[in-house]
């Protein structure tokens, strides 16, 4: 008789083992599948790209350009390329004393040293009086970086690469510290990232290598305040025409589009005070605080001079 219940002991002994070690196993393998899982980049669908890949991977993307009226630089702004076709992106402010002077010449720059003198001109501002504008010219870029409608994120890493102070091709790095609505209606992006005259028209450039915004001004009374449009502006004058003209019917249809290409910067451009400034470049004190990155120092302080 005992020793039929220490048979039977050890029989369900066995099978109480067998259903804990069944159990310990499922245990372990659903551990194994967390864990796999938990080893997949949050970002798998497009890896984060440090600032010098960025630099090494968009650079020929870039372009100098630069305004020249008698010989002498008016200053030095960026552009980049949007599309193989050669279409480029930049500040209306950086090409504006060459829409409005006549005797002027303009010089586009790539990073491997090709310089175009001829020039074509898209979609340039708006009613809002937006710092944008559309250039062309014949050339088939390697590299481009398309406007699109990227979301921009207050934190997200950035860099931009321009000319500072006539420094070719320099790239800074930092954040976005803030994205919010310019008095004008468009969508404004803060960042710390250093610039300087001559990053006017550069891109912001996030850790995916999309183009968030275009730089076109920064705070002179404060410390790592910049400011750049969003690329879904750019993106807007794109669709909005595809025409391109040659700078005398483009000084024309950009007088007619958005006005005050007259005498009136021509005098600031020939330092005459006594003359009147367009109503876009008759900046209150408080509004010259922040200094729009007209690229040469000495024509920011012929127009300062109007303030």
């Amino acid at each position: 008789m005992a020793q039929q219940l220490n048979s039977q002991f050890f029989q369900k002994l066995i099978a109480m083992t067998r259903f804990v070690t069944k159990i310990i196993a499922s245990a372990v393998s659903s551990a194994a599948i967390v864990a796999t899982t938990q080893l997949i980049p949050v970002h798998a669908a497009g890896a984060e790209l440090t600032p010098d890949v960025v630099f090494r991977k968009y650079k020929n993307a870039i372009v100098r350009i630069e305004v020249f009226l008698g010989g002498a630089s008016l200053g030095v702004g960026t552009g980049f390329f949007i599309s193989k076709s050669g279409e480029l992106a930049t500040n209306l402010h950086v090409v504006r004393p060459h829409l409005a002077h006549p005797r002027s010449t303009i010089e586009i720059k790539t990073a491997d040293g090709r310089v175009f003198k001829s020039v074509s001109i898209g979609a340039c501002g708006d009613s809002r009086g937006i710092d944008l504008c559309l250039l062309k010219v014949k050339y088939k870029p390697s590299v481009i970086l398309p406007v699109e409608d990227h979301e921009a994120t207050p934190g997200e890493s950035i860099v931009t690469i321009g000319h500072p102070r006539g420094l070719d091709f320099s790239i800074s790095k930092g954040i976005i510290s803030a994205v919010r609505k310019h008095p004008s209606g468009w969508s404004e992006i803060q960042t710390d990232a250093a610039i300087s005259p001559g990053n006017s028209g550069g891109p912001i450039i996030n850790d995916h290598g999309h183009v968030i915004g275009i730089v076109y001004q920064y705070e002179r009374d404060g410390q790592n305040l910049n400011f750049g449009i969003h690329s879904s502006e750019a993106m807007r004058l794109l669709q909005e025409s595809a025409i391109y003209r040659d700078i005398t019917p483009a000084r024309k249809y950009l007088s007619e589009r958005i006005g005050h290409l007259d005498q009136s910067l021509i005098a600031a451009i020939n330092h005459r005070p006594s003359s009147p400034l367009p109503p876009e470049l008759r900046w209150t004190k408080t509004t010259w605080q922040r200094i729009y990155l007209c690229a040469s120092s000495d024509f920011v302080s012929k127009l300062r001079t109007h303030g």
